[in-house]
């Protein structure tokens, strides 16, 4: 709907290969950021998930076996022929290994607070700020953005201090139609439990109600923009939201956690990818607690973390390192009934 926009409406039979080649190559960003002026890296997203589409479609590639593409098959433009511009583009990185050092961490994580610092926005309210603390929220767990913004008050159970909540799977290869998500239920850190017990939302909340809200009470966005101020206020640069996830989990590695306790943590598909096991040790190891008494390795590790982070992050230095372009941790106060909780 964006790169090949120009070409939704046009029968599949008459798109030539020059017609995609051109939507490729004049497709501009539709909300440019930081000045970019091209989209290669949305270009080259486009062209890997319409490729087996047209390659099913014409029984090529993969699909070229009797029965495996589709009846009639269609001759469309083989995409695989289609130059893809990401490729000689220096301003896309390859994989990503940014991580926080220690010292980051210790300016960064006291404006990751509710109340949101004070003069952090100065065009928002800090008890209507809840995107420093979905940041923290989002290091305790090793979590993305999407799962953060989801989170809802019926998704956590305080007894089993626990959290419910969708992840993303990816698509097997040739499969169509929507992408599966799974539910995982994942161990809160006792500092999550704080974290969580401090927000107007979450205790006010009734059970559909978002833990973090926007200022409007609705999903939480402006992700960039909360970056972007607290990289101001911080004196960080050049991480992102993402590197947070795995700044944790790199801390997990140096706690000497086990890589497959980490990748549960993370919900990856099979977090055994690591282990010299074989692949079916998914099939029978089950991501399950039966036995109540047994130690649950993932809380533990959870806890590590939380306790890691606050042996670096003292309360005694944190309203010196946020006193900084005008923002200061914002003191405790009396606590206030969100705003958006659904009267009882």
């Amino acid at each position: 709907e964006n790169v090949f926009q120009s070409l939704l409406a046009k029968p599949l039979n008459k798109i030539s290969q020059s017609d995609i080649a051109k939507a490729v190559k004049g497709y501009t960003p539709k909300r440019p950021r930081k000045g970019k002026t091209s989209a290669n890296g949305s270009v080259a997203r486009a062209l890997t998930y319409l490729r087996p589409v047209f390659d099913w479609a014409s029984n090529r590639g993969r699909f070229r076996k009797e029965g495996a593409g589709r009846e009639p098959k269609l001759e469309l433009p083989d995409l695989a022929l289609i130059h893809d511009p990401s490729i000689d583009d220096p301003t896309l990185e390859g994989k990503r290994d940014r991580v926080l050092s220690q010292d980051e961490l210790v300016s960064v994580m006291p404006l990751l607070v509710y109340p949101a610092p004070a003069g952090l926005r100065s065009n928002l309210d800090p008890h209507e700020d809840y995107g420093p603390v979905a940041f923290r929220f989002l290091f305790l767990t090793l979590s993305c953005r999407e799962e953060v913004t989801g989170a809802r008050r019926k998704d956590i159970d305080l007894r089993a201090r626990t959290w419910t909540k969708t992840v993303k799977t990816r698509r097997k290869p040739g499969s169509h139609g929507p992408a599966e998500r799974r539910r995982v239920t994942v161990p809160l850190s006792n500092a999550a439990i704080d974290l969580l017990l401090s927000l107007p939302s979450f205790v006010d909340g009734q059970l559909e109600d978002l833990v973090f809200p926007s200022s409007g009470g609705g999903p939480l966005g402006n992700w960039d923009r909360t970056q972007d101020t607290i990289n101001q206020a911080s004196g960080t640069s050049g991480w992102h939201r993402h590197d947070l996830r795995r700044t944790a989990a790199t801390i997990l590695g140096q706690l000497e956690v086990q890589p497959a306790v980490t990748d549960t943590l993370l919900c990856h598909v099979n977090p055994y990818n690591r282990e010299q096991v074989s692949s079916a040790a998914p099939n029978y190891m089950i991501d399950t607690k039966i036995l109540h008494d047994a130690v649950d390795q993932e809380r533990v590790a959870v806890n590590r973390l939380a306790d890691a982070l606050a042996s670096i992050c003292k309360p005694s230095r944190a309203s010196e390192l946020a006193r900084h372009e005008g923002a200061t941790p914002s003191t405790p106060p009396v606590r206030r009934r969100s705003p958006w909780a659904s009267s009882a």
